[in-house]
Formats: C-alpha cells, structure tokens, sequence
C-alpha cells in the first residue's frame, strides 16, 4: 500500500512539472501570437486602404478592364464587387485544426461545427493539421477531402503558399477556426471569405503610376489581401489554441494538486494503519509470552 501511494505520488509530480511546463511555453507562445495578430491587423487595414484609393481613383478605367477581360474577371453589378481572380464558383469549409493534442477541448468543439457543414452542405472539404485529419478519418463523414500540413507555431508566407493557391479558386470560403474571446474563453467561430472586393464611389484626385499595368496590380493586390486574410485567421487561430492549452493545463495542474493532497492523507492513513500493527503485534507477543511464562 505504501509502495503504490509513493509511485503513484512520484508519477503525478512528474505529471505536474510537465503541466506547468506546456502552461509557461502557452502563455510566451500566446503573448507572441498576439503581437503577431496585431501586426497582421494593421498590415491587413494598410493594404485595404491602399486598395480602395486605387478603385475610387481609377473607377473606369476598373470597369473598362473588368469587361474587357470577359470570364476571367467578375463584376457583380447590384452589389457592385469586382474581382480580377478566376473562381470556380464553389464553396469550401476548411477546417484549421492541430497536429498535436492538448488543446483542451477547442479543437474537438471546431470540428463539429465543420462537420456540421459537411452534413448539409455541397462544399468541399478542406483540413488543415494531422490532428484534425485523424479527427475526419474517424468520423461517419465519408467524403473526399483536400489535406494540407501546417506547423502549429511560427508559421511563415512559405507554409502558407500552397493553402492560399488551392483557396483561391474558390468563390466562397467557411474558414472553421477557434476564436480568442480571453483567456478563459475561447469558441469555435466560422469565418468566412467571399470572391471580389467592393468598387469605391465616385473618383478621387489621388493618382498613381503603375508597373507593369493597372490589371496586374489590381490581381496582385487581390492576392494580397486575400493571403493577408488567410494569415489572419491562421494567427488567430493558434491564439485560441495557446490560450486553451494554458487553461486546460492549468487545470490539469489544479487537480494534480488536489489528488497529490489526497494521496497524502491516504499516505498519513497508511501510516497509522501500520503502527497500529506493529502496537497490536507487541501486545500480542507480550501477551503470548506471559501465556506461556504462566504455563
């Protein structure tokens, strides 16, 4: 009994250092994230200014471009949105999941809400981490999907590429991710990209000079914004993530705690029990001793 009460104690005090170890590297990796995510925010707001004095400036010669180019570029003219991109008219539910676990339960939370579209819904599939594919594959959902790997932390334009070229194409896109509401709060949240960006109003005294052409910029502009939105996501998704790992460690750490206290009291019981024994098995031999000094 003694032997397994210290075991058991040793294991969970191992356990324990290993819980306040991931909760330290969470909460550095999820101050870091965050001042990631704020970068990314101003960058995203600086090119979307950029982007608007260009079409209200060059309204026209947009429209003139956009009609010119046929099929390979879109203007939706009651909501006014033009896009120089192809697409395929298609919708896809992307699911920024994990490669490892300890996430506490956000990642599981997201999936369902993925799942949820891939029950009803006619798009296609999209998964993004090892952990989130092994969560597909041992669903009922039996249908074809796209994989991607992506580190789960200091992730770079590199590891993106491949992610922001398949997307792309798409006309609509249900980017399934966790949301960082505090510290003590993260839930699943689906964001959604749509094809095209609004034509300004009216025309605007800013000119510019471009190179090569005002086309080209225009799609690189698109792409830009486009990949700025996905990098967007993508940081505010490992910030729910580092932020949920804290927690659930930091619980995890409240009930090692809580039954390391309980092994103790076991270990005091223990303790007793056996020199009480040992009392019993004195008095039991003096008392068998005198038996037989009598006889």
């Amino acid at each position: 009994m003694a032997q397994r009460i210290k075991v058991m104690t040793s294991d969970l005090e191992t356990l324990g250092q290993l819980t306040r170890v991931y909760s330290e590297v969470a909460a550095k990796r999820m101050r870091e994230v965050r001042a990631g995510v704020l970068e990314s925010r101003d960058f995203l707001t600086g090119v979307r200014e950029i982007f608007n004095e260009v079409n209200a400036s060059y309204r026209r010669e947009i429209f003139k471009i956009a009609k010119g180019r046929g099929p390979s570029a879109s203007l939706r003219t009651g909501a006014e949105k033009l896009t120089f991109l192809s697409h395929n008219g298609k919708t896809a539910a992307v699911f920024l999941s994990a490669n490892t676990g300890l996430y506490g339960d956000i990642i599981k939370r997201i999936f369902e809400a993925f799942v949820a579209e891939a029950k009803t819904a006619n798009s296609e599939m999209t998964i993004i981490g090892r952990l989130g594919r092994s969560m597909y594959l041992s669903s009922a959902i039996d249908r074809p999907y796209t994989y991607f790997g992506l580190p789960d932390w200091q992730t770079t334009a590199s590891d993106l590429r491949a992610i922001i070229d398949h997307l792309v194409q798409y006309e609509e896109i249900h980017l399934y991710h966790g949301r960082f509401d505090s510290i003590v709060r993260q839930t699943p949240n689906k964001y959604v990209i749509a094809a095209g960006s609004e034509v300004g109003e009216g025309e605007t005294g800013v000119k510019y000079l471009f190179e090569p052409s005002l086309e080209e910029i225009m799609v690189v502009f698109e792409k830009q914004i486009f990949a700025a939105m996905l990098d967007q996501v993508v940081r505010e998704s490992q910030l729910a993530k580092f932020a949920s790992r804290m927690l659930s460690m930091d619980q995890a750490g409240e009930r090692i705690k809580k039954r390391l206290a309980e092994l103790e009291v076991e270990k005091q019981r223990a303790q007793r029990q056996q020199e009480n024994r040992k009392q019993q098995e004195q008095v039991t031999g003096i008392f068998a001793r005198r038996v037989a000094a009598a006889r």
